[in-house]
């Protein structure tokens, strides 16, 4: 992520900031020319670190223990139709040369979709305490992802046409890991890494994927309370 320089103490902070997690001071708006005039014109990093530690730290609603939501049950669904939709195509093929035989394997095939995505959906879940964000998935290999909050480089809402028709979102998270990798003699495979989000919740409300996607940037910032 591009960095900028806190006008109150000089650290390096990533450019889309609201607050410096050095010192506290707003970046953005009149608060933060406001602060400017109250504020010493420049902190050392232990004075900007002691500022971040004695400021009062906004506290906010966490997420605990808790399922994606029902609306990501319909989305894996027909991702996993997507993903498939050659067998479908064959399916439909059986159709006109054996009808009674393969109109029942039509609806088996959708009912074994619709399974899958109830199993993924029931082993996905996720929380939001305050240092991290942690993820637990798969039905058959089991993937755990805690991601701290400080190893948050960005935070993006994605929303296909997929997404859009079923009004959900994906929030994918980056870390600096992941942004800055590096291989291959002409660094493509290190741009490829930097495209690779570390975790990411599928299926979300839009609106609480906004709400992920605040809380996730505002504790990358380092403003958020117990």
């Amino acid at each position: 992520m591009n960095q900028i320089y806190c006008s109150n103490c000089g650290q390096d902070i990533p450019v889309n900031s609201n607050f410096c997690k050095f010192c506290g001071a707003p970046q953005h708006g009149e608060a933060a020319g406001a602060y400017r005039v109250k504020a010493p014109a420049m902190l050392t990093p232990e004075e900007a670190r002691a500022a971040a530690i004695a400021k009062p730290r906004r506290k906010v609603e966490l997420f605990k223990r808790q399922h994606l939501g029902p609306d990501a049950i319909l989305y894996f669904f027909i991702a996993y139709v997507n993903k498939t939709i050659l067998l479908l195509g064959l399916c439909l093929v059986g159709v006109f040369l054996m009808p009674q035989i393969f109109v029942f394997g039509i609806l088996a095939y959708l009912f074994v979709m619709f399974l899958g995505a109830l199993f993924t959906y029931n082993n996905f879940t996720f929380e939001i305490n305050e240092t991290s964000i942690n993820i637990d998935s798969g039905v058959i290999n089991k993937a755990e992802v805690s991601v701290n909050f400080t190893e948050i480089e960005n935070v993006n809402i994605e929303r296909t046409l997929l997404n859009r028709t079923l009004g959900v979102a994906v929030v994918s998270i980056e870390t600096a890991g992941n942004s800055s990798g590096t291989g291959g003699s002409n660094g493509k495979q290190g741009s490829l890494d930097r495209l690779k989000p570390e975790a990411y919740l599928p299926g979300l409300r839009l609106d609480v994927a906004k709400k992920v996607h605040d809380l996730l940037i505002d504790g990358s910032d380092g403003i958020l309370g117990n």
